[in-house]
């Protein structure tokens, strides 16, 4: 950003000055405006960097956007299912910490180097299943809630035991066992959630990294499990609790998959790396017959069991969320394209209504926020580029246009206005250094730059005027944009 023999070998210091040279003489307005305070306004604009849910109807339409708060963009796993307790490792033991404020519960007395647990909640919030590594070797636990009733699922059995999943009804659980078995192989155990009637179904994949793929799954009723079977390029096999033997579907390349409601199919994805594309497909449990649905990827059943939602690419870095009907009929668009790389899909509890959340680092969503409840609605325009969305924003007083900041440090950036209603962009200076102010003035914006030097546009303009200050890593706006205040660095 500047000179290295501004900087090198010299103490750095900073120094807030008050540039002493009036705008005016630059071209300035001493009677320009700036926007009401926030406690004078009772809605305003902003562009929010957070990641927002998308909301629409399984058709397609009624299609909503609403911002995430804190905490709501990731599911923590450490989390139970109504939010109210969390389990971490305190001082080498296993502790379930409430939000309520009441005394932790500690579920593990036992030494531990490690500093976090895999916990598997069951669907009530009841019970608990998490691993440990104890001497080298890690052992599964189920517990209530409470931390009493401390059950080792794998007591007796040799191996690395890990979690995987509850039942529906929370009455059986299934981990996996690594190293217990012929060959070093890995072994789908399923037991009930007191430990008892534990069996081993046979063995299955248990993928690595950072892939995202899904974890094995119980059947709506409970009596089945799809996981990954144990051959190589991710195929799945469907278990079955009640003795059958498992059963496999030919299809490669599998990541994501989801149980049809009456748990007689299996909607899956399966990715082809010769012609670069994904492809949904339906399997039958039973038989493991499997049929082609559509091109898309991450398949999830809705609860109705009449539609599919599912993604599709639609450029190399974006992909649109679609539903189809489980026929392969009315294949319909859900929201606009964006990026949603581990993302998951959710559907109401009557299958009416798919939600998803779209990431931070696609195009940033510009919204109009009422204080009073802090509810936002989107104005219908997306600021920046896909994967850089603008660091610094700024709307008029009047909200007809929004100057911001795209690009930060690239020789390509810059800070551009962008008229609301007529979406039309304009660049108003370059490079685009984030050391800035905008002031707005009834001319349009005036934009000062730090950087190497201190510069200033003219309103509404891309005319640069150097200021004699030197370097600056920050400049403010004076209330009527008359002088600057510049954090100087030397």
């Amino acid at each position: 950003m500047w000179h290295d023999n501004q900087v090198k070998n010299r103490t750095t210091r900073c120094a807030l000055v008050i540039a002493a040279v009036l705008l005016v003489a630059c071209g300035g307005n001493g009677d320009s405006t700036r926007p009401a305070s926030m406690a004078e306004m009772s809605r305003f604009p902003v562009v929010l960097n957070s990641d927002t849910r998308v909301t629409a109807e399984a058709d397609g339409s009624g299609f909503t956007e609403q911002p995430l708060v804190d905490g709501e963009v990731y599911a923590d796993p450490a989390a139970s299912p109504d939010g109210s307790r969390r389990v971490v490792v305190r001082g080498g033991q296993v502790v379930i910490e409430s939000s309520a404020g009441a005394k932790p519960v500690i579920v593990l007395k036992v030494t531990t180097g490690d500093e976090w647990v895999n916990p598997v909640w069951s669907p009530d919030g009841a019970r608990l299943m998490l691993d440990l590594a104890v001497d080298g070797l890690s052992a599964v636990y189920v517990a209530a809630a409470d931390g009493t009733g401390l059950i080792d699922l794998g007591a007796g059995l040799e191996g690395d035991a890990f979690p995987l999943a509850w039942s529906p009804d929370g009455q059986r659980l299934a981990f996996g066992l690594q190293g217990g078995g012929p060959e070093d192989t890995t072994e789908l155990y399923v037991a009930r959630s007191d430990g008892s009637e534990r069996a081993a179904l046979g063995g299955f994949t248990n993928p690595q990294g950072d892939g995202g793929w899904d974890r094995p799954k119980f059947s709506p009723d409970g009596s089945k499990i799809v996981a990954f079977a144990p051959t190589e390029g991710l195929s799945l096999r469907v278990f079955d609790l009640g003795g059958v033997p498992p059963i496999d579907i030919a299809a490669t390349g599998v990541g994501k998959f989801s149980w049809s409601p009456d748990g007689t199919s299996i909607a899956f994805d399966a990715y082809d790396a010769v012609p670069g594309r994904s492809a949904i497909l339906v399997g039958d449990a039973s038989s493991g017959e499997a049929r082609l649905l559509t091109e898309g990827s991450w398949p999830r059943w809705s609860p109705a069991g009449d539609r599919i939602a599912f993604k599709r690419a639609v450029s190399q870095q974006q992909s649109a969320v679609r539903t189809i009907r489980s026929d392969g009929s009315n294949d319909v668009v859900t929201g606009p394209p964006g990026h949603y790389p581990f993302q998951d899909l959710y559907w109401s509890d009557d299958g009416s209504e798919l939600s998803f959340t779209r990431p931070a680092f696609g195009p940033a969503q510009l919204y109009r926020v009422d204080l009073a409840d802090a509810r936002a609605e989107a104005v219908g325009s997306t600021l920046g580029d896909a994967g850089s969305p603008p660091q610094s924003v700024s709307v008029s007083p009047e909200e007809r246009g929004v100057v911001f900041l795209n690009g930060a440090f690239r020789p390509e950036g810059g800070w551009y206005l962008e008229d609301l209603a007529t979406r039309g962009v304009t660049l108003l200076a370059s490079p685009g250094f984030p050391f800035a102010d905008v002031h707005w003035t009834p001319d349009g914006p005036r934009i000062a730059l730090g950087g190497v030097s201190v510069s200033v546009t003219e309103p509404g303009g891309s005319t640069l005027r150097s200021l004699d200050t030197g370097p600056a890593h920050r400049v403010v706006f004076s209330p009527d944009g008359s002088k600057l205040a510049v954090l100087s660095v030397e």
